[in-house]
């Protein structure tokens, strides 16, 4: 999981916000780890706005919806009324052009051992970033998504 949107936002609100909004995100995680008590979830803190969790495969989905609805319940509380009514922030891309940049989100990225065989975590790690890539690149999308790995190998 990552969040969109978060070096805007934290450099707009300051390191301080930032910090709380991923608080906030691993609080959301953690409610989510325990709102499943039957399933064995584990919830990781990659480190910056990146988070791992990881479930049964029949669950995964069902938890995935369930994170990006309640994080883009949580995302616009982190924000002041402005730019939460706005939608948006304008702060500063990595190429220094000032541009607007929507209310954070998620992107999900699902990779299961259910159709092939993850071996090696760098397998995992390297659907999950093609996912996320494909996710973030969508025109016009709205609010947290997430994408569940179909392929085989």
């Amino acid at each position: 999981m990552d969040i969109d949107n978060f070096k805007a936002f934290n450099d707009n609100y300051g390191y301080l916000n930032g910090d709380n909004a991923i608080k906030q995100a691993a609080a959301l995680l953690t409610d989510i780890q325990n709102a499943f008590p039957a399933e064995d979830v584990f919830v990781g803190h990659i480190g910056g706005d990146d988070f791992v969790l990881m479930a049964a495969p029949a669950k995964c989905e069902e938890i995935a919806r369930t994170i990006a609805t309640k994080f883009d319940a949580l995302a616009p509380k982190l924000y002041n009324r402005e730019d939460r009514e706005r939608g948006y922030i304008v702060s500063k891309d990595r190429m220094n052009n000032v541009r607007q940049f929507p209310l954070m989100t998620l992107t999900i990225a699902v990779a299961t051992n259910e159709k092939r065989a993850l071996d090696h975590y760098a397998k995992i790690v390297d659907i999950a970033s093609e996912i996320k890539k494909y996710l973030k690149g969508l025109k016009d999308r709205v609010g947290s998504m997430y994408l569940k790995d179909r392929r085989l190998d």
